[in-house]
């Protein structure tokens, strides 16, 4: 018994140093975003910065990231990378996504992070592509003075993919974008 407790005490304090390296991690990339941001004042600029940022961040298999623009109800892809319906150069039109559809567009309505396990078995969601395969999926708001003026979305093949962590991470990187 001795034995399987010193073990156990082995492995916890393995997983504590990896997710302490892993949270260091992540704080350094958000603070070299800050840092790239800080010197970025155009939209485009800030989402390609995000782009090339969040890999360092979470591991993902697409990402994109919109402006809301509620003058004209939609959500208009400004950065994207990732194969999407078949090719890595998509039309931005078949990404584009009205206020209130889908999981992006039920992001930018209700100001909320969404984080699905398996975005084919939710509802709000808008069939694109294979879904005979889970997908996972992080949508958040970029958010300043309580108005979502942008959304990071990113997604993974396989269930499960992203962890309250990631939320976290991508909550924060995304408010300093906002700002």
């Amino acid at each position: 018994r001795a034995f399987g407790d010193g073990m156990a005490t082995a492995i916890g304090s393995a997983r504590l140093a990896d997710s302490g390296r892993t949270l260091a991690s992540r704080l350094t990339s958000i603070s070299e975003l800050a840092g790239r941001l800080g010197h970025l004042q155009d939209l485009d600029g800030i989402a390609w910065a995000i782009v090339a940022e969040a890999r360092r961040l979470i591991h993902h298999d697409t990402i994109r990231v919109y402006r809301v623009d509620r003058d004209a109800g939609m959500c208009e892809p400004i950065a994207f990378q990732g194969v999407f319906l078949g090719t890595t150069e998509p039309d931005p039109e078949t990404l584009r996504v009205p206020i209130g559809n889908g999981f992006t567009g039920w992001v930018a309505a209700h100001g909320r992070s969404l984080r699905l396990g398996d975005a084919n078995a939710d509802p709000r969601g808008i069939a694109l592509g294979d879904t005979s395969r889970p997908e996972s999926i992080l949508v958040v708001p970029m958010t300043y003075e309580d108005v979502v003026h942008g959304l990071v979305v990113v997604s993974a093949i396989g269930r499960d993919r992203f962890d309250e962590d990631d939320e976290t991470t991508l909550t924060i990187f995304a408010a300093w974008a906002a700002q």
